[in-house]
């Protein structure tokens, strides 16, 4: 029996809540899915997992997990193995966290004939993404396939409200299929974490995948000119990513090799446990993550207003500063102006208290249930 199918047998279709991702590697939305699981699981629901390809991978899991992947390596070719899992599995409910995979999800279930409930969790600002994209099978067949299909789901969540406007305006969603859920933090551990921290000044952090769409060399050219400002001053990079190596030239250029480290992926809370600020320059987000662990650490963020997320968590003054896009010399103002501030550590936490992870995990536990329906944004 092939692997994606040993735990069917094993299951009643009304048990499990299942989580299907494209993996559980490097990123926010693989991290974002290892706290939802952890904490369901702590809240005594069944959650069963299927991945596109890869196996549990670097992120926490619960021993109790079910887990399962198409080892698949595109999402163009799993659908005749997706209709044959959504067959025999029969699930009542799947979250998805990926647009792409969502409409594929939405294929076989019409083409199975199984009812099931389909929420999707949208990852990014989608028509800024597409906008960018270069890859014409992205741009001309896929998108457009999404705009016809994806809005099929039974709801969607949107992690900020720009999210939420832009599936409205350019996907055609109802508003009322759109459901607001932030992100979740876990606060326990940040909180005994932020009290022990100790940090020299002066130190920023960037965590984030090293792409374009990350905007890199706009970082690394504000952070030449506050060298120019603040000697002392040092940058660390935290990720991986297609871009290093004209990063690390662009580094050369900029001659400030000696003041920024590259420090490959790692989980992040021990760095923002010694950074002064967290820095975000973003052409488009779907919700930054890192902005609201870095305020849950205490730690304040100077970002550029991107679509969408930052504009609804930043109070300027408070956790943080937020910059026009394009604005390098207003960024590099408020770099210098973040490092010498005078920061409330638990003042800039309790902004985003409202991330904590037991009640963002309920909001989404009464959704899946179908116990609260979608408002409209």
């Amino acid at each position: 029996m092939p692997e994606v199918y040993q735990w069917v047998f094993l299951m009643m279709r009304s048990e499990h809540v299942w989580v299907f991702i494209s993996d559980m590697g490097q990123g926010g939305a693989q991290k974002v899915c290892s706290t939802l699981a952890s904490e369901l699981d702590k809240q005594g629901r069944k959650i069963g997992l299927l991945t596109l390809r890869g196996d549990e991978g670097d992120w926490p899991l619960p021993e109790a997990l079910a887990f399962q992947s198409f080892r698949c390596h595109h999402a163009r070719s799993v659908l005749p193995r997706l209709i044959r899992w959504v067959r025999s599995t029969r699930p009542e409910v799947v979250l998805v966290f990926n647009h792409q995979l969502a409409v594929l999800l939405i294929v076989a279930r019409a083409i199975s004939g199984v009812k099931m409930r389909i929420v999707a969790r949208n990852i990014s600002n989608l028509s800024e993404k597409y906008a960018r994209e270069g890859a014409i099978w992205h741009r001309h067949i896929v998108n457009p396939l999404v705009k016809l299909v994806y809005r099929r789901v039974d709801a969607v969540v949107a992690q900020s409200r720009g999210m939420a406007g832009d599936l409205v305006e350019n996907y055609g969603f109802p508003e009322h299929k759109i459901k607001l859920i932030p992100n979740p933090v876990e606060f326990k551990t940040v909180d005994a974490r932020r009290n022990e921290s100790r940090h020299l000044g002066c130190e920023f952090l960037f965590v984030g995948r090293l792409e374009p769409v990350k905007n890199l060399p706009f970082l690394l050219s504000a952070f030449s000119r506050l060298r120019k400002r603040m000697g002392d001053a040092r940058l660390t990079i935290l990720g991986e990513g297609s871009e290093q190596p004209k990063l690390e030239e662009l580094c050369k250029v900029l001659q400030i090799s000696n003041s920024v480290c590259f420090s490959g992926w790692q989980n992040p809370d021990r760095f923002y446990e010694s950074c002064d600020v967290t820095l975000l320059t973003s052409h488009y987000e779907g919700f930054p993550n890192v902005l609201i662990e870095s305020m849950a650490h205490g730690k304040p963020v100077v970002s550029v207003d991107c679509p969408s997320g930052p504009d609804e968590v930043i109070q300027a003054g408070v956790n943080g500063f937020l910059v026009g896009r394009g604005q390098i010399d207003k960024f590099v103002d408020c770099m210098e102006r973040a490092a010498h501030w005078n920061w409330k550590p638990d003042d800039i936490a309790s902004t985003v208290s409202r991330f904590a992870v037991d009640s963002v995990a309920r909001s989404y536990w009464d959704l899946l249930s179908g116990s609260e329906p979608c408002r409209n944004p």
